[in-house]
């Protein structure tokens, strides 16, 4: 029996010596206390954690009393394996002898007695503290490209090769309308507001996937859920792991919507303007700063007698020297106020003897984005010769009815009188402004108002009309006159056109050849007109009676 006990005493210690070299051969450190917190065992990767050199040195420390830990008490976590049976991968702060902060990652058991009673507490201790360090560092660096990512303005994402999407920015939430990355994490274009352009964005990513070409600088549309639609310039590469498989897609993405659509805009505004250019029956210009012609159209090259290729980076004043000098100024003013001028009328000077001066008007207006300074000048011009011409003829003609020898009244089918000349005035003693608010049965004496309609359709259907009235002037006296009266159709208009004559002196010269010729015919003596050729034109009756003629 005492050799059966001897055996198994030699035995037990040959297994704690083999436990102790085991233990002091660990990686890692490995710690047993009592208790009461004493430390039984701490082997040497134990002791470097802590900073102790020697067995003695770190078993004079009780872990209940020193400050191993940050945040609990070693009481607490000896509680708590008491109560659990064990504590594993608990990530805590020690403090070392220095005073220094170590990381640890500690796994503890609780060893006990046949009637349960504690009787170590077997830990075993990995310093992670450069693990620790590492991970803050990478945390540091994913915080920092979070930040990078969500403060660019293109919209950044991923995916796995199945077209979930795996992270993204806050730009694509922007863009699409995403209320969260957590909304579209783990969704596929398909369960996206845009799933009605999913075929074809799914269509490209499975390229990217198979060739493992980035597909870069693209353009796509997106078709949202409302019907809208986005336009985005797209770039998308093969997305890798460590061994360097293709498991996904990274892609980034521009919303180009207001830009396409301001280019549509430009592209519109320059086919219009580009329309206008080659329609236009007016001259159509474009200068820059310098004054140079940068676009004319072929009615201006016909108004200025040169070709359009002789226009093109010649300025006014070396092309169009007769008036430069009055268009000139107008254009710096624009180019240094953005103001536009409309409808200025220009009389340039003859260009030679044989030359008339030639009349225009012309329109500047600044060229360029609202609210910045004009990059250019436009202006149209139209050539107003002819019409100047017929404006001086129209008020030659004017001024030669006004002051014609027979009265001019001018009415319109109402019978308002809409014209008359100085000798309508000074033939009824009224003035024009009087006369213009009158009718023709308030001066003709002839013609009442009920009876204007029935002389109205008379003129219209006749040919123009001579007759003898009269007319009442202002003073009262009646004027016998000649009148001519016509009807004239005119730009849908109706015109009655009366030209009056006085007759009173011609009435008078009359009734005095009557006189005369009743004077003649009753005379005692005979008496005898000839012509100057000598042949008789008139006796009057005793010459007759006289001579026996009849």
């Amino acid at each position: 029996m005492d050799i059966t006990e001897n055996k198994a005493e030699q035995g037990r210690c040959m297994g704690e010596e083999c436990y102790r070299g085991l233990i002091e051969d660990f990686a890692v450190g490995f710690y047993r206390t009592g208790p009461d917190g004493s430390i039984v065992i701490a082997n040497p990767a134990m002791r470097e954690i802590l900073g102790h050199g020697t067995l003695e040195d770190i078993t004079c420390r009780e872990l209940d009393t020193d400050e191993l830990v940050w945040g609990f008490t070693r009481r607490d976590f000896r509680e708590r394996l008491e109560r659990e049976g064990k504590v594993t991968r608990l990530k805590c702060e020690w403090t070392r002898r220095d005073g220094s902060t170590v990381f640890v990652s500690e796994s503890a058991r609780v060893v006990r007695a046949e009637d349960g009673t504690p009787l170590y507490y077997d830990g075993l201790v990995e310093d992670i503290t450069e693990l620790r360090c590492a991970e803050a560092e990478l945390f540091d660096s994913k915080q920092m490209m979070q930040i990078v990512l969500d403060n660019i303005p293109q919209a950044v994402f991923w995916k796995d090769r199945e077209g979930r999407y795996l992270g993204s920015n806050t730009a694509l939430l922007r863009t699409v309308g995403l209320k969260s990355k957590e909304e579209g994490r783990g969704k596929t274009d398909y369960e996206m507001p845009w799933r009605a352009s999913a075929p074809s964005i799914a269509e490209v990513d499975a390229w990217v996937m198979e060739t493992e070409i980035p597909k870069l600088d693209y353009e796509e549309s997106l078709i949202l859920a409302d019907g809208s639609i986005r336009w985005m310039r797209k770039n998308k590469l093969p997305l890798r792991d460590r061994e360097g498989n293709v498991v996904g897609v990274l892609g980034t993405s521009e919303d180009i919507t207001a830009r396409r659509q301001a280019e549509l805009n430009t592209k519109l505004r320059e086919d219009l303007l580009d329309g206008y250019f080659k329609s236009s029956p007016l001259g159509m210009f474009l200068i820059d700063r310098e004054l140079r012609f940068l676009r004319v159209n072929e009615a201006l090259a016909a108004t200025s007698g040169l070709a359009i290729e002789q226009h093109l980076g010649k300025t006014i004043g070396q092309l169009l020297p007769h008036i430069a000098t009055l268009l000139e100024p107008y254009c710096k003013r624009v180019f240094s106020t953005g103001e536009a001028f409309q409808n200025m009328e220009i009389t340039a000077p003859a260009r030679g003897p044989a030359d008339g001066a030639r009349h225009y008007v012309i329109s500047l207006f600044p060229v360029g984005d609202e609210g910045s300074w004009p990059l250019a000048v436009g202006g149209v011009v139209k050539d107003i010769t002819r019409r100047k011409m017929e404006e001086d003829r129209l008020r030659v003609t004017q001024f030669s009815v006004d002051r014609a020898i027979d009265a001019v009244f001018w009415s319109g089918p109402n019978a308002r009188f809409t014209y008359v000349n100085d000798a309508a005035c000074r033939l009824l003693g009224y003035s024009r402004e009087e006369l213009e608010s009158m009718a023709v049965f308030d001066v003709n004496c002839d013609i009442s108002e009920t009876e204007w309609p029935e002389h109205r359709e008379r003129m219209k259907e006749g040919s123009p009309l001579r007759l003898e009235s009269r007319v009442l002037a202002k003073d009262g006296r009646i004027i016998h006159v000649e009148m001519g009266v016509s009807c004239l159709q005119y730009k849908g208009q109706e015109h009655l056109v009366a030209h009056m004559r006085d007759l009173t002196e011609r009435h008078r010269v009359e009734e005095k050849l009557l006189l005369t010729q009743f004077a003649v015919d009753h005379a005692i003596d005979g008496a005898l007109w000839a012509r100057s050729d000598g042949r008789f034109y008139y006796a009057n009756p005793p010459f007759a009676d006289e001579n026996y003629f009849e």
